[in-house]
């Protein structure tokens, strides 16, 4: 039973990885969409902090949003489950998921639209692209208080999607 433990933490750990490192992957092709007129890779090599708060906001904004939502997944690699449950909650983990990082895409970009509203005299990625550091503590203050706000959103999906005892349902009834 000991090394059947060991094996499902060594997938729970493979799998976190890989999600973790797609989450990252996801953030940043999404900041190039997001963010207009600035190349982040290339700032970041030139030093600019302004926007390296940036991305390292925008990139733990997107991994608080989900990290529940990977945790979940990890989750359902359990030994006393049968292989037809486990890919079932996988299967409706992942749908969940996709859903928490839709709602936190669009809540971010429509966040970034109302900041950039009220703030009319200044165009926030110009300046972070120019090393405005406050404007990008500013810009990274509301990124994550917005993905607080989404986690708690998407945290109560869980209330109304438990992925264990739909599996569970659909096995009994159809496996």
């Amino acid at each position: 039973m000991l090394w059947i433990n060991i094996v499902f933490a060594l997938a729970q750990l493979i799998v976190g990885v890989i999600f973790a490192a797609g989450s990252v992957y996801f953030a940043m092709n999404l900041l190039d969409r997001f963010t207009k007129g600035i190349q982040e890779i290339r700032e970041l090599r030139r030093g600019n902090l302004a926007v390296a708060i940036y991305v390292a906001a925008f990139i733990f904004s997107i991994s608080l949003v989900i990290e529940s939502g990977i945790a979940e997944i990890v989750s359902a690699f359990n030994p006393e489950s049968t292989p037809t449950v486990i890919v079932l909650v996988i299967l409706f983990n992942v749908i969940k998921l996709f859903i928490s990082v839709v709602l936190a895409v669009v809540a971010i970009y429509v966040a970034l639209q109302v900041v950039d509203r009220i703030t009319p005299e200044i165009n926030e990625f110009e300046e972070i692209a120019n090393g405005n550091i406050a404007v990008a503590l500013f810009t990274a203050a509301v990124l994550l208080s917005v993905s607080f706000i989404i986690r708690a959103t998407v945290a109560n999906l869980s209330d109304f999607l438990d992925p264990v005892s739909l599996a569970s349902m659909l096995y009994g009834n159809g496996g």
